[in-house]
């Protein structure tokens, strides 16, 4: 990617990391500036460093595009302990119930800030994010078999209805 002007919003989270995710910042700029190393190599080391250090996944790959354009480019300074921005209390902190008693009902109604930044996003088990979704799937069929047993059961009654009908003596 070309880049020749940086979109900083776009890429704050490598212009202004966090001491913790630092480390792996460093190592996609120096990725960046060596030739040998491409988008994906460098997204997917990204998402392996910063996993590591105990964050969520990284920023996506056209972020990561982006940034890499802007290194090659020359118009990012590789960053450093000066550029890091205060760690925030992780939201995951604050999340209840623990992912150990996850259910579809207090997923939803957990209560992350949309202001919460990507990077900052608490690191869902997937475990947890699986037993969720089976539990949801279970919901659906659950409310599916429902609806096709009142149908079933009402087309069931109208050919009841219907036999019962000519089994009866006419009255006539």
């Amino acid at each position: 990617m070309k880049v020749t002007k940086v979109d900083e919003a776009l890429i704050t989270f490598f212009l202004k990391p966090t001491e913790s995710t630092l480390p792996a910042v460093q190592q996609a700029w120096d990725e960046a500036v060596d030739a040998r190393f491409g988008i994906s190599y460098i997204h997917n080391h990204l998402d392996v460093a910063l996993r590591k250090a105990g964050h969520r996944k990284g920023p996506s790959r056209a972020i990561v595009s982006h940034f890499v354009g802007a290194v090659q480019a020359n118009l990012v300074p590789r960053p450093s302990l000066s550029t890091c921005v205060a760690e925030l209390e992780p939201v995951a902190a604050v999340i209840e119930p623990p992912f150990e008693t996850l259910t579809p009902e207090s997923f939803r109604h957990t209560a992350i800030p949309l202001s919460t930044p990507l990077q900052l996003l608490p690191i869902v088990p997937r475990d947890a994010l699986r037993d969720v979704f089976e539990q949801l799937v279970a919901e659906e069929e659950a409310a599916l078999l429902e609806g096709i047993r009142a149908k079933a059961s009402a087309a069931a009654r109208a050919r009841l209805l219907v036999l019962l009908e000519e089994l009866e003596p006419s009255h006539g």
